[in-house]
């Protein structure tokens, strides 16, 4: 009896996704798959120049290393000064 009260109320479960949205989403996978054979997704993944965002990503390290160093010599030069003021 349990088991009769399974199937009816597996019965009466809503498919989530219904049949055209499916055929939709087969549809947009294959749009999206002609787009990429005929721009290519490197196009998107670098600039004109070579650059990457790895690449970019590299250089913003190196910037802040400087910056923070920067930070560091101002820091000691403000406690110097300070350490004369009193």
């Amino acid at each position: 009896m349990a088991n009769k009260n399974n199937t009816e109320a597996n019965d009466e479960i809503p498919d989530l996704v219904s049949d055209e949205e499916s055929g939709e989403m087969e549809d947009d996978d294959e749009e999206m798959d002609a787009f990429e054979e005929e721009v290519g997704i490197e196009a998107f993944l670098a600039t004109d120049d070579g650059e990457t965002v790895c690449t970019v990503m590299v250089d913003i390290n190196d910037t802040l290393g400087e910056i923070a160093q920067q930070i560091a010599t101002t820091n000691r030069i403000l406690v110097k000064m300070l350490t004369k003021l009193t």
